[in-house]
């Protein structure tokens, strides 16, 4: 059987669709009886992944990147003899509005539905229409949380039985503690895309009022994006220069080394389609700090497998990074057992078990 994912992202990754495809890619491409390809904007060397150039004009990256895919993705088909096409949709995903001629599996990592809730711009209106197109021809639509799956049922009439909850993973042998690496005091981590969405203004808002606590405590940000200039003006502003650092992107030894330093990590995010980063940093004993909203509440239960803060609230990241960083106690009891209860969910082995028995449904008419 020939797979042929199409994404934006791919390797290197640049959020979590890129981990999500290059997590099942690598764990498929040498299984037997099966041949794996990529197609995507990410420029690699990787056996069978194929870069299809777009430029990302004002942002547009992926919507340009879904008119490129349309133009071609027939002819890619037929070159390739695919058996399935599985598209990574959705905010930063790609748009399907051609019939490939096989059949089509499509993950929603969220939907412009829910991102639409949130910031409300019109344009999303627009984008959720171009959206439905590929629930319609998916044979099969992958949600990654419980939520996206209501918003494929409620807002774009979605069939349930059409849908499979099947969650992101994290590698646990990669993501573990370190028993070597050593915690830098009142640290507190940071790993994702520097954008609106992902609530930064909050947490360098929040850290003014922390280090009035903790003048020590520290923020450690890794990741990129177009709002690096804006928050390092917001940083000067509120005074927190020597309290805030910014590291760019990581290599991903380096990735797990600080989720290792780290007394906590926070994800204040005013949505998610599902906060890998928060599986990443539990995997390696972190405890974590999370906004109580979509994607985030899939994988936190409240003072079990972390700690869950309302959206846009400064206040109250303050008081329970200061809580946790102030707690060593409390951050052992939140470490000790989260890592076991998510195990059993989000192993990346059983995952790609399971969307491989999909493929085989999808290609060879089960479904």
């Amino acid at each position: 059987m020939r797979v042929g994912i199409i994404t934006y992202d791919f390797y290197p990754p640049i959020g979590g669709q890129g981990v999500y495809v290059y997590e099942i890619y690598r764990r498929l491409l040498d299984r037997d009886l099966m041949e794996i390809y990529v197609f995507s904007n990410r420029k690699n060397d990787l056996k069978n992944s194929f870069y299809a150039s777009c430029p990302a004009i004002f942002g547009l990256g992926p919507i340009l990147f879904s008119v490129y895919i349309n133009l071609r993705i027939k002819e890619w088909v037929r070159q390739n003899e695919l058996d399935v096409v599985h598209i990574q949709g959705g905010p930063g995903g790609v748009f399907l509005l051609i019939n490939p001629g096989v059949p089509v599996v499509y993950t929603a990592h969220h939907t412009y539905a829910q991102q639409y809730r949130y910031f409300g711009r019109r344009f999303y209106k627009l984008l959720m229409k171009l959206e439905k197109h590929g629930y319609v021809m998916a044979k099969k639509i992958i949600a990654v949380s419980s939520t996206t799956k209501s918003s494929l049922t409620d807002d774009y009439d979605v069939p349930s039985e059409k849908i499979t909850l099947l969650p992101n993973g994290v590698d646990f042998h990669i993501f573990r503690p370190l028993s070597r690496v050593k915690k830098v005091p009142y640290s507190i981590l940071y790993v994702g895309r520097l954008d609106k969405r992902k609530g930064l203004y909050y947490l360098i808002k929040a850290m003014k009022h922390i280090t009035k606590e903790l003048p020590t405590a520290r923020l450690y940000i890794i990741g990129s994006g177009h709002l690096r200039n804006n928050l390092e003006q917001l940083i000067k502003n509120e005074r927190v220069n020597n309290n805030v650092v910014f590291l760019g992107n990581v290599p991903l030894d380096d990735l797990v080394k600080w989720y290792n330093k780290a007394e906590v990590f926070v994800l204040p995010s005013l949505f998610e389609g599902f906060g890998i980063v928060v599986l990443e940093a539990i995997a390696c004993g972190t405890p974590v700090v999370g906004t109580n909203v979509p994607g985030i509440v899939d994988i936190i239960e409240h003072e079990k497998t972390g700690v869950l803060v309302s959206p846009k609230s400064e206040l109250g990241l303050k008081e329970q990074l200061v809580y946790l960083l102030s707690s060593p106690k409390i951050r052992r009891k939140l470490t000790h057992k989260s890592r076991k209860r998510l195990e059993r969910k989000f192993e990346w082995k059983v995952i790609v078990e399971r969307l491989t028995e999909l493929y085989h449904d999808v290609a060879y008419g089960k479904l």
